[in-house]
């Protein structure tokens, strides 16, 4: 290889790869002129998001460990103003994370956030909790 051609190849970039197998460039800190990149640049961090749910798909209990950590308070936070009791807040927040663990590995990285998909997961969880508990309210008072 001469040295023209050796200076004009492109530098080898590290790959990212979906839960659901896709790959694309990881995101980098900073360009060759310091620019930062367009998107977040925390997929790098051992703990991002993305990462996280990837290890969980593949059964990892450390990482879904680490992602409950992570998004445990988020969860919860959605939870509580919709049950209205911090029990049924936490036991909402048992079962978003249940599904979450079944639900990992047909998570699309492409396509969602995963903050966003839990937060989805447990803002139905809540709602179907609330409605169950106002339904067996209505039941016990027409009793």
């Amino acid at each position: 290889m001469s040295a023209s051609a050796f200076q004009s190849a492109q530098p080898l970039r590290p790959v990212f790869v979906s839960a659901a197998g896709r790959t694309r460039d990881a995101p980098t800190v900073a360009d060759d002129t310091g620019h930062m990149p367009h998107r977040s640049t925390r997929h790098n961090s051992v703990d991002c998001s993305r990462c996280l749910i990837a290890l969980v798909a593949t059964g990892d209990h450390t990482a879904f460990a680490r992602l409950y950590d992570k998004l445990a308070p988020v969860v919860y936070g959605i939870a509580t103003p919709l049950v209205q009791n911090p029990s049924d807040a936490a036991a909402v927040t048992h079962a978003s994370f249940l599904e979450v663990w079944r639900q990992a590995p047909r998570f699309n990285s492409d396509e969602d956030h995963v903050q966003t998909w839990v937060a989805l997961i447990a803002h139905r969880r809540a709602v179907d909790h609330a409605l169950s508990a106002a339904m067996a309210d209505s039941t016990v008072s027409r009793s």
